[in-house]
Order: structure tokens, then sequence, then C-alpha cells
């Protein structure tokens, strides 16, 4: 997946008031999104040779967007260019997944580790 950053299973995060692992919760809602159908468009591979794609379920909504709307994920502008920056403050907005709490972005989380 190409421009969006999700939580990493393990990390832990607070969602409604409950302290949970936001990586296992942002990888169930993921296997949600793309169904047993989805569609993948290649856009190369990243310095570690690993592919980049931008994937869209059955339906044709982009999978990024909706796991980063969800507060589930973040736009990584890094990478995206901001393609995911409104969905981002979509869900901070509405403080949807993670955004209505305490949460450490998951690249910063890998720094630590």
């Amino acid at each position: 997946m190409q421009g969006y950053d999700a939580f990493e299973k393990g990390q832990g995060c607070t969602i409604w008031k409950k302290e949970k692992d936001c990586g296992a919760v942002a990888s169930d809602h993921f296997e949600h999104l793309i169904g047993k159908n989805f569609e993948c468009e290649l856009n190369g591979h990243d310095k570690y040779n690993r592919v980049l794609a931008t994937c869209k379920t059955d339906t044709g909504k982009d999978i990024g967007a909706l796991m980063v709307r969800s507060g589930l994920a973040f736009d990584y502008s890094k990478y995206s260019a901001g393609k995911y920056r409104e969905d981002e403050a979509y869900a901070k907005k509405h403080k949807f997944g993670a955004w209505g709490h305490d949460f450490i972005k998951p690249w910063v989380y890998r720094r630590k580790k």
C-alpha cells in the first residue's frame, strides 16, 4: 500500500477510553475493507524493493482513503504528496479511531523501538 501508514501490531493506543492494540484493530479493519475482492494498481517499488500500490475495494473505493478516514491510519506525507491529507483532517475533526484519544504515530513508534 502506498501513501499511508497504519498502526503496528502490538502498538497500543486508547480508543473509546480503553487501551487497545491499535495495530490489531487497524489490521482487522483493513481485512474487513478488502473483503474477498479488491484490485491494486502497481506503482513501482520502494528502496527496500517492496511493492508500492494503490488498492481499491470491489466497489472502487480507495482502501488507503478508507483506512485514514477511519482514524486507524495516517497520511504519510513523506510518500503520499498529501494524497490522504483531507481524509486525515476529516478523521481528526470527527475524532474517529485513535484521534479522540492518545496515540503515537506509527513512524514515531517504529523509531522508538
